[in-house]
């Protein structure tokens, strides 16, 4: 019987008022506080007294936790009654969602948002970083998981998430008729375009002049985006080809004629000769017939 009205006395002395105190940031600070308990009004408003809860989360000051506030800070001592403290929270609005992919996007796209956090969140600015969106989806249409955040002006953030539906418009080449594996490519086979796509969906952007006479990997169907990996492309670069080669150097600039000793496309290195001293070096390729070396790399080209 004793431990019941024991039990009785410690519930009613930690029952939070029934108003509960709002706060803003992450600290309770005097000012707030001052607000439901006019004893801490005689203190720096700005004066942080202690941490606020996690947004959701109830917190109840105790009579005894407010009186040992009191005494630490040089107030005059008196009876103080318990206090409820809570995070000031935000529901997620599906607009505010959309506005935030849209800056990360950096274009005009196409968003569904087919769920997404409906929990409590502290206020601030939200953000859907590219690193945060997965996929591609699994099948045409389908959905992804967008992870966010909400960046507080403390710089702390709380996470966030929504599954979505995202395309964006973007000038790729596209197969105008099903291009058969190993088959080359000829001028008519493809158009460029512009198309909807999922963000980074086309890694590599071709030009139709690029893609003619290479051969398919696999079946390319009439519609599908036709990117780099899906083709053996013809190197801009051919073994015994004559190339010119821009030498770079301190801000210095030499051409030279050379003859390329293996094959490559744009941003590969290759073996190039220089026909006056039959010395062989490597060259970075920059398009069709065009190289280029940076002497600071790689020493000296003889």
């Amino acid at each position: 019987m004793r431990r019941v009205v024991l039990a009785a006395a410690f519930l009613t002395a930690w029952a939070p008022a029934e108003e509960c105190l709002v706060v803003e940031g992450e600290r309770i600070r005097a000012g707030e506080l001052a607000r439901l308990r006019p004893l801490f009004a005689a203190l720096d408003p700005a004066l942080e007294l202690g941490y606020a809860p996690a947004p959701g989360i109830r917190r109840v000051l105790a009579p005894a936790e407010l009186a040992r506030l009191a005494r630490r800070h040089g107030l005059i001592e008196a009876s103080v009654d318990a206090v409820c403290v809570e995070r000031a929270v935000v529901r997620l609005a599906e607009a505010d969602l959309v506005e935030a992919m849209r800056r990360s996007l950096g274009e005009e796209a196409r968003i569904e948002i087919v769920d997404y956090a409906r929990y409590p969140v502290p206020g601030g600015a939200i953000e859907f970083p590219l690193a945060g969106l997965a996929g591609p989806p699994a099948q045409p249409g389908g959905t992804v998981l967008w992870r966010g955040r909400v960046r507080m002006a403390s710089g702390r953030t709380a996470p966030v998430w929504a599954r979505v539906r995202v395309r964006v418009e973007r000038r790729a080449l596209v197969a105008r008729r099903d291009l058969a594996p190993g088959r080359p490519v000829e001028a008519g086979d493809v158009e460029e375009r512009l198309v909807e796509v999922f963000p980074r969906a086309v890694p590599e952007a071709l030009r139709a002049a690029e893609v003619v006479g290479a051969r398919p990997r696999r079946r390319i169907r009439a519609g599908e985006v036709v990117t780099g990996e899906a083709l053996w492309l013809a190197p801009e670069v051919k073994r015994g080809d004559a190339v010119e080669v821009e030498v770079r150097s301190a801000g210095a600039r030499l051409v030279l004629e050379a003859r390329a000793e293996t094959p490559g496309r744009r941003g590969d290195a290759v073996l190039v000769r220089n026909p006056a001293t039959g010395r062989r070096f490597r060259a970075v390729v920059e398009g069709p017939g065009q190289l280029a070396v940076d002497l600071s790399e790689q020493g000296a080209v003889r």
